[in-house]
């Protein structure tokens, strides 16, 4: 963000850290990232759509790290978990946050953060739901060779931006999809069928009793199941 305020930014310029201490998650939570073991890296891009287009974006982002994650442990089955989780095996391994720059009318910035653990190993006490893309297969230079590949996958999405495609891409991938889910609002747990995200990024959920409900982020908790 100091090299957009400064004017030094590029678009496709990356900002990566070996060791990050207090990173940005969503809803001004923290993302820690252990020494060389996680990835932390930041995209600018200037993204060229206007800004009705800010939530496909969003999805264009995510689905792009899926596929590169993919592409680089194919043994891996990997899920977009709404709004901005990356699960493998049931386990939060990242997330991505979006903060974008607007100038006047115009999406002049996005700065694409994203947070992967590689390395962890086994259940971490204080975060029993996190887990990491480590496995048999894994390669001491597997974070650089990540980060190259994501870098390619994600621009190479922006850059066609298909955005129906994207769409059926982001459903397909999203965690949960078609089945039963809890939640937690207002201290109470309740459950609803998980139908997709919509335009505006608003989780379509469908009750028990058939009832529609589009869920906003940050009006309820998702409850992970105790197994």
């Amino acid at each position: 963000m100091r090299l957009i305020d400064d004017d030094k930014a590029q678009n496709g310029q990356i900002v990566s850290a070996r060791h990050q201490f207090n990173g940005k998650g969503q809803r001004s939570r923290i993302w820690t990232a252990t020494k060389d073991k996680s990835l932390a890296m930041s995209i600018i891009v200037q993204p060229n759509l206007t800004l009705s287009k800010m939530i496909a974006f969003n999805k264009a982002i995510a689905v792009a790290i899926i596929q590169a994650i993919h592409n680089f442990y194919p043994t891996l089955t990997c899920y977009i978990k709404w709004p901005n989780d990356i699960i493998c095996d049931d386990k939060k391994a990242g997330g991505v946050l979006i903060e974008n720059v607007i100038r006047g009318q115009q999406w002049a910035y996005s700065v694409i953060g994203i947070g992967i653990n590689v390395f962890q190993e086994g259940p971490l006490a204080d975060l029993p739901h996190a887990g990491s893309l480590f496995h048999e297969d894994s390669k001491p230079n597997d974070i650089n060779d990540l980060m190259i590949e994501l870098y390619a996958t994600i621009l190479k999405q922006i850059t066609t931006f298909k955005e129906a495609e994207i769409n059926i891409f982001y459903h397909t991938l999203l965690y949960k999809k078609a089945q039963l889910q809890r939640f937690k609002s207002d201290a109470i747990i309740w459950e609803a069928f998980i139908e997709g995200v919509d335009e505006k990024g608003d989780l379509i959920l469908t009750k028990p009793d058939g009832s529609l409900l589009q869920l906003k982020h940050g009006e309820a908790e998702w409850v992970w199941d105790t197994q």
